[in-house]
């Protein structure tokens, strides 16, 4: 990949002024239009972007379905006159890190916030140091003293009994030896087992074409329910891809509802398609009239006659 240049000298032939700094921009798990993520997608090389052109894809990256981020990690390596940085989506904002530190501390900016960030994040060149500081001045006033004579050497001490010093030597040494094979054996605690290695899970479902994932939704919007016409417990799926889930006691009373959106998936590997929704989990589909949730079969009511 290149760097990014910063184009300077005269003026074009147009008038224009000097261009701003490019942005050399390659994606990962990304379509080239942004609306496709996933592992099938191979790096491609977008080339370089000015600062407008490069927002728009970062804004592009933020507003992708954190649904579609479940299976997929898709990315941004931006190459500037600083180096290469990763950028991800992440709640709302994006995650930004050099590529050749990701294990150190990253930053979570918006889209307009990264250009001047990226801009602004090469190293400065240190000030000079002016020669008349104060520790400057204190060292040459210090240098121009002259020497102070050295103290002269005190006598020896008289000679003593280097047997005796040997003896006491080697009861301190084998004290120190003995206190530290009792503190050893019976204060000392053993260190801590290192933790088990987290066990890797499994990939279970992938990531469904935009079209099909449509025609599902379409296809299994309606209402469900265990037995009765209200049934004991009732699930609503909306065409616009948002369930409502019930659960009904004695009399009717409801004791559970639960709202969100769901999407559909294959089982990894196969063409299974599996309705996805949310705390109700994997939802599996018997047929256009019944569907699996949480052990029990829901079928489809009739359809209310238009008014």
């Amino acid at each position: 990949m290149a760097t990014v240049h910063t184009n300077s000298g005269s003026p074009s032939s147009g008038g224009s002024g000097p261009r701003g700094p490019l942005y050399q921009v390659t994606i990962r798990e990304l379509s080239q239009d942004f609306s496709e993520v996933g592992p099938d997608y191979p790096p491609r090389d977008l080339g370089p972007s000015d600062a407008e052109k490069f927002r728009q894809l970062l804004r592009q990256l933020c507003a992708i379905d954190p649904l579609k981020l479940v299976d997929a990690d898709p990315q941004i390596i931006v190459t500037v006159k600083s180096g290469r940085f990763l950028i991800q989506p992440q709640g709302g904002k994006l995650l930004v890190r050099p590529v050749n530190a990701l294990d150190q501390i990253f930053f979570k900016l918006t889209p307009d916030e990264i250009p001047a960030f990226l801009d602004d994040s090469a190293p400065k060149p240190p000030k000079p140091v002016a020669p008349t500081t104060l520790i400057g001045s204190a060292a040459a006033h210090f240098d121009s003293k002259p020497p102070i004579p050295p103290k002269p050497a005190a006598a020896p001490p008289p000679p003593r009994n280097s047997s005796r010093l040997i003896l006491i030597a080697l009861s301190v040494v084998a004290a120190l030896v003995a206190a530290g094979l009792v503190w050893v054996f019976f204060f000392s605690t053993p260190p801590p087992l290192p933790p088990p290695p987290a066990a890797t899970k499994p990939r279970e479902f992938d990531l469904m074409p935009a079209d099909q994932l449509a025609s599902l939704q379409k296809r299994f919007a309606g209402t469900y329910a265990t037995s009765g016409e209200g049934g004991e417990r009732m699930l609503d799926l909306h065409a616009d891809g948002t369930f409502n889930y019930q659960e009904f006691g004695t009399g009717l009373s409801m004791t559970t509802h639960e709202t969100g959106s769901f999407t559909f998936a294959w089982r990894h590997g196969t063409q299974t398609p599996v309705l996805r929704a949310g705390p109700l989990g994997a939802i599996e589909l018997r047929d256009d009239n019944a569907v699996v949730v949480r052990t029990l079969v829901f079928t489809r009511l009739p359809a209310p006659p238009p008014k």
